[in-house]
């Protein structure tokens, strides 16, 4: 089974937890992404949590600048952080949990609007 997502969503980075008077928090932009994530997913995907090993693509795009230095997108953010804030955000909902996921695939591009695309198989 293959389950297919394209989330218009800008893709963002996860960010390292901050140090604050009362302790740590996750920033602002990173739960607001986490959040937007999953109820996009919960709306296409109605099915239970997959378990077992899994398989993953997921394609990041950016929308295009008005003068590209580069055809294919070089810039920051990191794709590590593109991947960790998605693995994180689909925790229960697509997955138990992202230790599942044992093979990714993943890049990041430039394309007329901004996306986010999603394959999990077993």
């Amino acid at each position: 089974m293959t389950i297919s997502l394209s989330l218009p969503l800008d893709p963002v980075p996860k960010a390292r937890p901050r140090l604050g008077k009362f302790g740590t928090y996750t920033p602002r932009r990173t739960k607001q992404f986490e959040t937007d994530l999953k109820t996009l997913v919960k709306i296409k995907y109605k099915g239970e949590p997959l378990s077992g090993p899994l398989h993953m693509a997921l394609t990041f795009s950016f929308r295009e600048p008005k003068k590209p230095k580069n055809k294919i997108h070089v810039t920051r953010p990191d794709l590590d952080n593109l991947q960790k804030a998605v693995f994180d955000g689909l925790n229960g909902i697509l997955w138990v949990d992202d230790c599942q996921i044992f093979s990714c695939h993943a890049i990041k591009k430039y394309g007329k609007e901004p996306k986010i695309e999603i394959s999990v198989w077993a």
